[in-house]
């Protein structure tokens, strides 16, 4: 099964500001718990508005910083090895490590590192999602534009938003492709998936330029006790 998701990215004169964006997106986050939604606030509060300068390199876990009762963190529900739920400080930060993953797609930054979850999380398809774990699991992008690509992290209410503006002249158009397999296995509540997650830049006339491989993930299947207030 081939999936596709189409984004694009308008790239926007000096002068815009961040109300003149075009680009963002959104998670739903009602199902989580209060220390979740807190995690949430906190990472939003750190990181405020992000600019990345041509040719730089951004680490979400250096922007965040360390988790723990000083910083500011709860703890909270997160997938451990082999996808146990088990508490740490800043369970639910994934959600923040995915969605800037999308943004990052979305605006065509290299991808220095990224990790998938063990198990499928809900709140993005599987291969769009990024793992985060303070000393052991980051996500790096590099900008190889030549101008700055800025992004901004906000929790207004019930959803969690990552919103990308850009300084330039030009637009392009990039397309996300998901190849997708489902492996079933009796018993489990959800299926496992084996997915390749391709990116597509495609010219003004619709003509594609470039294709790469983003990813080859494989997530195993869900059971009744991995189920919880996980970050999914």
């Amino acid at each position: 099964m081939r999936v596709l998701i189409p984004f694009t990215l308008i790239l926007l004169t000096a002068a815009s500001t961040l109300s003149a964006l075009q680009k963002k997106v959104t998670l739903p986050i009602t199902r989580y718990s209060y220390p979740v939604t807190a995690n949430l606030d906190r990472a939003a509060a750190t990181l405020k508005t992000i600019t990345i300068a041509p040719g730089a390199t951004f680490s979400l876990n250096d922007a965040l910083g360390p988790r723990n009762a000083a910083t500011g963190y709860r703890m909270a529900p997160v997938f451990g090895g082999n996808g146990v739920s088990l508490s740490e400080f800043g369970g639910g930060l994934c959600m923040v490590s995915s969605i800037v993953y999308n943004v990052a797609l979305a605006a065509g930054l290299e991808i220095l590192e990224r990790h998938p979850h063990q198990r499928v999380v809900r709140y993005v398809a599987p291969g769009l999602d990024a793992a985060l774990d303070y000393g052991r699991k980051d996500l790096k992008v590099r900008n190889p534009h030549s101008t700055p690509v800025s992004f901004r992290l906000t929790r207004h209410g019930k959803y969690l938003t990552a919103e990308l503006f850009a300084e330039g002249t030009e637009s392009a158009s990039i397309r996300i492709e998901r190849e997708v397999a489902q492996d079933q296995i009796p018993g489990s509540l959800e299926p496992g998936f084996r997915v390749r997650t391709l990116r597509v830049y495609t010219a003004h006339d619709a003509t594609p330029v470039k294709k790469e491989i983003l990813s080859q993930d494989t997530f195993l299947p869900i059971d009744a006790a991995s189920e919880g207030d996980l970050q999914r």
